[in-house]
């Protein structure tokens, strides 16, 4: 059973049609949300089905390949994300912890320079941990 809303029961066909096309219009931004939510989904179920590892609102990636700075900075930036950039001890502590059960070393975001250091996501000099 298909109900009628009493308010378009008093318009035309083509007032109807005019009325169907506004609300397509309406909807199609939300369509479009809809196709980016689902992509970044895929995206998320891919890297969690490729060796990247999800820890407290974060995902991983320990890589078996080794690669130097720049090449790891390329890598990141085809998977859109960013070198590791330790925001607390909690985090050093998980990662020093998984990546001495894969390969006891990682790249982060830490770069000399100018005589200090200093957390660089760029092309800056890597430290190495």
């Amino acid at each position: 059973m298909i109900a009628q809303d009493a308010e378009y029961g008093n318009l035309n066909d083509t007032a109807i049609i005019l009325e169907a096309e506004k609300v397509s219009r309406q909807l199609l931004p939300w369509a479009e949300k809809i196709k980016e939510i689902q992509a970044e989904i895929a995206e998320l179920h891919y890297k969690l089905n490729h060796d990247w590892t999800a820890h407290k609102n974060h995902l991983y990636l320990l890589s078996y390949q080794s690669f130097n700075f720049y090449d790891t900075i390329k890598l990141c930036k085809t998977f859109k994300a960013d070198i590791l950039d330790i925001q607390d001890d909690a985090e050093e502590a998980y990662i020093e912890e998984i990546t001495q059960e894969k390969h006891g070393h990682y790249w982060i975001g830490l770069s000399f320079g100018g005589g200090k250091w200093k957390w660089s996501i760029n092309d800056a000099p890597p430290f190495r941990a």
